[in-house]
């Protein structure tokens, strides 16, 4: 699994949108790369937060705390 540290801060602030389900503005090339890393995954209407990705933000809440 990707780690935090492999991300650029971009692809974490946007993964963390996608996290929060805000994601009005991912422009397509963020969201082709997320989808290529397999943190996102296309969804009914757009783009989502894949388990991957949701499983790397829950660790590293978890982490924080």
């Amino acid at each position: 699994m990707i780690s935090k540290g492999e991300l650029t801060s971009e692809e974490w602030d946007w993964l963390l949108k996608l996290y929060r389900h805000d994601t009005a503005f991912l422009t397509t090339t963020m969201a082709d790369r997320l989808l290529e890393l397999e943190l996102a995954e296309r969804k009914l209407g757009g783009v989502g937060i894949s388990s991957v990705g949701k499983r790397l933000v829950d660790a590293e809440i978890t982490r924080r705390r």
